[in-house]
């Protein structure tokens, strides 16, 4: 846990990473993994990376392993820029850790509200016959799309 938290205080001079960088999966128990960064990303930034056959949400701690090929990496599929722990929050989280003698990972998926937030927001759609002259009249002051069904099932 040492090298944890000396490795995150010192990611407080570097706020952007390029190339790689170093990922702790939000998923008790699975650890921190490197991945292949294709544009610059800051500390404490949620992503979506991929790991088996698994996708899972994680948090970038760093830069990655220098020594690491950068041929073997795999690209993180989704970056939630909705939403980013400041380092001032991860340093805390190190420190919960270490003092309730869990993984950081347990304590980061208590920070974060929840997962359901990082999924896109679904636009409302409803199908609405065209023949109902209550509709018609109140279709323009809604932002709802229209589609040929019918609406003898709703009223």
């Amino acid at each position: 846990m040492y090298a944890m938290n000396k490795f995150i205080s010192n990611m407080k001079i570097k706020s952007k990473i390029k190339n790689s960088c170093k990922v702790l999966l939000l998923s008790p128990g699975k650890g921190i993994y490197d991945y292949k960064l294709t544009y610059a990303l800051e500390l404490g930034q949620i992503v979506s990376v991929p790991l088996r056959k698994n996708i899972y949400h994680g948090v970038v701690l760093g830069e990655g392993t220098r020594g690491f090929p950068a041929s073997k990496l795999k690209d993180i599929i989704e970056v939630h820029s909705s939403y980013i722990i400041s380092g001032e929050l991860l340093n805390f989280c190190n420190w919960l850790s270490n003092w309730y003698i869990c993984d950081i990972s347990h304590v980061l998926k208590m920070v974060i509200p929840s997962s359901s937030f990082l999924l896109p927001i679904k636009t409302l759609s409803l199908s609405l016959a065209t023949d109902c002259p209550f509709i018609k009249n109140i279709l323009p002051f809604l932002s709802i799309t229209k589609t040929k069904a019918s609406l003898n099932s709703l009223l």
